[in-house]
């Protein structure tokens, strides 16, 4: 998806003497918390009104909603407020969410929906290659119930094929009780199609206004301050947010990145860069991303690097991945600071959160400290791609 650009960074105007700046330790939540959605108000209530509709009796069961939307624009998001909306978990007897991605793999869906339904199912222990058996399990399940099914970032490269191997799915998916809903989120119009959604059940999600982005920038970079300590960088920011071309991951990458910078030529400096020219398929987002991998020292990248032998949508432990960090042997030692391997990795970590390269975060319900994470597809994406460059750094 990306190409290549780690070699090219004096052309982009990117100090290559220059120390990564150290992330203040502070608590992950508050660097990271800010994924409320703004400037969704006219998106907000039509998944909601949609999935507890009461429906007429020619509609199709189940009535597929689709989200549709270019990558970093905040179909999951949306499709998450539902998810987790308390009227929703008391309007169905059951709700999975299910993350498709590329490419799609039949018996694995399955799986992951049977997990959902029933964790402890004796198919789940044994590997299979056969779909049948597993939608016969998944019908059984979901028999009589009305359900709520979310399949997450949903592909097709070639729609007629896809469309067949989702057959057998939507025949299955018939044998819940009516006013059964499934959310799709997806970038293509025609996949939604694909997927049983009509033109009136779609619903495209438009750019965010450069306000909402400035809104999402001063939320992360200013955490705890209000934007009128630092009136003089407003008119700055809204050109930076301008920049995000209405991508919400893009204002939050900024974001980010701006957070330990206060002083007028350091945003300056930002606007200016010559990354902010760059082509990229998915449009406004590898400026970013490039800005804020090149601000991570070799350690940190190493670690943000290292993500990527985990699959796209894999729920990651923060403690695993510390462990994994230190027996790779990333962790640089800062022994003017007296700081231990373990600090050190929660350090990188930290950083990581706080420049957006990790998301959905899950928290410890007593004390509150992250548990695990995931990757947004599209840094995903960039990770594999900079890997291939690594031995440039």
């Amino acid at each position: 998806m990306w190409r290549s650009q780690s070699c090219r960074k004096q052309e982009f105007g990117i100090d290559l003497n220059s120390q990564p700046e150290r992330v203040e330790r502070l608590e992950i939540t508050s660097i990271v918390d800010v994924s409320k959605i703004v400037g969704r108000n006219e998106y907000r209530d039509d998944p909601l009104n949609n999935l507890l509709g009461v429906g007429s009796q020619q509609e199709r069961n189940p009535l597929v909603i689709s989200l549709v939307g270019i990558g970093g624009i905040g179909k999951s998001t949306l499709a998450k407020l539902a998810y987790n909306h308390p009227t929703v978990e008391h309007h169905f007897d059951q709700i999975v969410w299910v993350s498709v991605s590329d490419p799609f793999k039949e018996c694995n869906v399955a799986k992951a929906i049977i997990q959902k339904l029933d964790p402890k199912h004796e198919s789940l222990k044994y590997t299979t290659t056969i779909l049948e058996p597993l939608l016969c399990i998944v019908r059984d399940l979901i028999k009589d119930k009305k359900f709520f099914l979310v399949f997450d970032d949903v592909w097709a490269k070639d729609i007629l094929e896809e469309s067949q191997k989702w057959e057998p799915f939507k025949e299955a998916l018939t044998y819940g009780a009516k006013g059964s809903r499934i959310l799709v989120t997806t970038r293509n119009e025609e996949v939604a199609l694909m997927m049983g959604s009509t033109n009136t059940h779609i619903i495209n999600l438009g750019n965010l206004s450069v306000d909402d982005c400035w809104l999402i920038i001063r939320k992360i970079t200013f955490i705890d301050e209000t934007i009128d300590q630092h009136k003089d960088l407003e008119p700055l920011g809204r050109q930076l947010a301008d920049k995000c071309h209405g991508l919400p991951l893009a204002a939050k990458l900024i974001g980010g990145y701006m957070c330990n910078k206060r002083r007028k030529e350091q945003w300056e400096k930002v606007l200016e860069n010559s990354l902010w020219d760059l082509e990229d398929v998915e449009k406004g987002l590898l400026g970013p991303l490039l800005l804020s991998y090149y601000q991570l020292s070799l350690a940190e990248k190493k670690c943000f690097l290292f993500c990527v032998v985990f699959p796209k949508d894999h729920k990651i432990n923060r403690f695993e991945l510390i462990i994994h960090w230190m027996a790779q042997g990333y962790i640089d030692i800062d022994s003017k600071r007296n700081m231990e391997m373990e600090g050190m990795a929660e350090e990188y970590f930290q950083k990581l959160a706080m420049h957006s390269f990790f998301q959905d975060f899950e928290e410890n319900e007593i004390d509150g400290r992250i548990e695990s994470c995931k990757m947004h597809d599209i840094v995903h994406d960039f990770a594999q791609t900079m890997t291939k460059d690594v031995s440039k750094l």
